[in-house]
């Protein structure tokens, strides 16, 4: 009878590792249209990010304050939280980066981010995160970040990170929460799909 339970017990653990690993692998992808310029890249210039609010089939940009800092400190944090810190080529950009903490979130570290000289960039990332908002403040938020070649502006790297299929929540999260999940874990793939070329 002991030993019924713990196979029963095994096939269970088994059966949940692998609905949290696919869950996972379905909420993000990467696809590197250019290995060659990704290997190439050496310093990233940042963008502002895009807030888009999606209702239905459409999309509208949105600017609450309270989203907009929190995603605009979320993408300096990531960099920093992926080890990314290398690929920025400015040293005054990278200061602040490796001085950021996550209870910290001041606006105007952004702000400062996008006025320093980035002239050395080979890639620029931009940032698109599209919010679902359900009830209360809770949502979902599908993050799409794309690596283009600073010349050209053809697409090297296209990554999507959907936090309703990516990240597993106790609770329906609220709409910062997912912001913040959605660009970490982007950011993640990013760093990931570099590290996979270099």
């Amino acid at each position: 009878m002991n030993g019924k339970i713990k196979s029963l017990f095994s096939c269970i653990l088994i059966v949940s590792f692998m609905t949290i690993m696919s869950c996972a692998s379905l909420g993000s992808k990467a696809n590197i249209s250019r290995p060659g310029a990704l290997s190439k890249i050496n310093c990233i210039s940042l963008t502002e990010p895009v807030l888009m609010q999606k209702d239905g089939k459409n999309k509208i940009e949105i600017s609450d304050k309270l989203w907009y800092d929190n995603a605009r400190h979320r993408i300096l944090y990531a960099v920093k939280e992926h080890g990314l810190e290398s690929m920025i080529c400015n040293d005054s950009l990278r200061g602040i980066i490796e001085n950021i903490t996550l209870e910290q979130n001041d606006p105007t570290l952004y702000d400062r981010a996008l006025q320093i000289d980035q002239t050395a960039a080979t890639a620029v990332l931009r940032t698109e995160l599209e919010i679902k908002v359900g009830d209360n403040h809770k949502g979902d938020s599908n993050v799409i970040m794309r690596l283009h070649d600073i010349e050209t502006d053809e697409i090297i790297l296209d990554i999507e990170f959907n936090t309703k299929w990516g990240v597993n929540y106790v609770t329906k999260p609220t709409v910062i929460m997912t912001i913040r999940d959605g660009i970490s874990g982007a950011m993640g793939k990013l760093a990931e799909s570099m590290n996979r070329v270099m």
